[in-house]
């Protein structure tokens, strides 16, 4: 009788701290997106440069540029990355499901405006440059459109402000930092160049 008494208290020791491990259990929460976006730029300042292949080095002022969307064939599980797409994937890790951490990777498109007017100054094949002048495809053309990418690692903070019984609002905070790679495309008196880079630069934000 004592020798069951014992075994039915510890047995029920053993589920009062499984039910306390299993409430100490983290909770997390696992999202993806998928998304397509449209950008705007400011005006860009780019110097263009090249001592192997051919000789010049001028830059090219207040140049306007804008991006390509390609959203025509976007539904076609195939051509799903032609268009400027957004793919995010990320994990909030506590119980609360307020902290997290998000990889990203977002791909954009950069095209420089054909037949601008604009300040060049520099130095082209020996001749120097100071003056505005037209700038088009039998001059100088140049866009990233197979490549103007931003892989990203970011840690995030949800900070909750609406939480009623079929209502939450919350926002979101992200700090991050990661590597740009891009493919280039520049088109310089009629002979066009492809120079694909696997990492040009990093960027934070």
């Amino acid at each position: 009788m004592v020798c069951i008494s014992c075994i039915t208290a510890f047995s029920q020791e053993i589920t009062d701290k499984y039910k306390d491990k299993k409430k100490r259990l983290i909770h997390g929460e696992f999202y993806i997106f998928w998304g397509y976006n449209h950008d705007w730029y400011s005006k860009s300042t780019i110097r263009f440069r090249n001592t192997v292949s051919d000789n010049y080095d001028f830059t090219i002022k207040d140049a306007h540029a804008g991006d390509r969307k390609d959203m025509e064939h976007f539904y076609r599980i195939r051509e799903m990355t032609i268009p400027q797409y957004n793919f995010h994937a990320g994990y909030f890790f506590n119980n609360n499901r307020n902290l997290g951490f998000e990889i990203s990777w977002d791909h954009l498109k950069y095209i420089v405006n054909d037949n601008q007017y604009l300040h060049v100054k520099g130095n082209i094949r020996g001749r120097e440059i100071d003056k505005d002048t037209i700038v088009n495809p039998e001059f100088v053309h140049l866009q990233h459109t197979n490549g103007n990418n931003y892989l990203m690692l970011s840690l995030m903070k949800r900070i909750g402000l609406v939480k009623a019984k079929n209502i939450r609002v919350s926002v979101i905070g992200k700090a991050g930092a990661g590597p740009l790679s891009l493919t280039q495309y520049l088109l310089f008196w009629a002979v066009m160049t492809k120079a694909l880079s696997i990492i040009t630069g990093w960027f934070m934000g």
